[in-house]
């Protein structure tokens, strides 16, 4: 194993141990149980699956690893969606908008899997691709309505939501590369569909600590709680409005 191997395997490991460290210091797992658990999961897969490379067992621990990654994605998406969103649940076709995602997503993925069936691979592997290929884009749908609602309503930053879902969306989107381009094009394109997983990986992880270094800025507050629930509650009325108003 070279240098460069290693640091790409280890260094996404080590950073992630420090992320779980800064998540106990400050107390943010108490904020964000999921992303806690989903940290401590990536630094045991990352260990796991170096103890066992090479052995018969590697295939199966892998690949339930990554559907328990999935998973805790998905949760920890939905942990800063509603942490930020909280407010517009209150709007009965705004708690259908996370569904109704993820069911599109995975409307188009079929279509897409029936048009362009797997031909690079066996059954068994064409059913692997396809369900990485289903997660990615699920993952990264996800993180686009996340910044497309915020850019909508014009929700303020906020440091740890906003560089969770950024550094998730990333993530999934190295994958989502690869394994399209894995799934069109075979081996042809080896050294991205190798490479740019892990890299994807590491530069979510340089999002993440970057992000929980820091400590987020203090909010003013000028006005009484009364107004802000007012101005709360036009905002609302202001948002069901426009997605009510007809197309023309």
């Amino acid at each position: 194993m070279n240098a460069l191997q290693l640091t790409i395997e280890w260094l996404p490991v080590a950073l992630q141990a420090w992320i779980f460290v800064l998540l106990l210091k400050k107390a943010l797992y108490r904020r964000f149980p999921v992303f806690f658990v989903y940290t401590l999961c990536q630094i045991a897969t990352g260990v796991l699956r170096d103890v066992l490379a090479g052995s018969r067992n590697y295939f199966y621990v892998y690949w339930w690893s990554a559907a328990i990654i999935a998973v805790l994605s998905f949760l920890s998406l939905h942990e800063s969606f509603r942490s930020i969103f909280h407010t517009f649940y209150r709007l009965p076709w705004f708690r259908l908008l996370w569904p109704g995602t993820i069911i599109l997503i995975w409307v188009y993925a079929a279509w897409r899997a029936a048009v362009h069936p797997q031909v690079h691979f066996t059954r068994a592997g064409a059913i692997l691709v396809s369900v990485a290929i289903i997660v990615s884009y699920t993952i990264v749908g996800l993180a686009l309505l996340f910044f497309l609602i915020g850019k909508i309503v014009r929700v303020r930053w906020h440091l740890y939501e906003f560089n969770i879902v950024y550094g998730l969306g990333l993530t999934a989107l190295g994958m989502m590369i690869a394994a399209l381009l894995r799934s069109e094009f075979g081996t042809k394109y080896a050294w991205v569909t190798e490479w740019g997983p892990p890299l994807a990986y590491l530069i979510g992880v340089l999002v993440w600590l970057f992000a929980f270094l820091r400590d987020e800025p203090r909010i003013k507050v000028d006005q009484p709680p009364e107004q802000l629930l007012e101005q709360m509650r036009h905002n609302l009325d202001f948002v069901r409005k426009r997605f009510r108003r007809p197309l023309h």
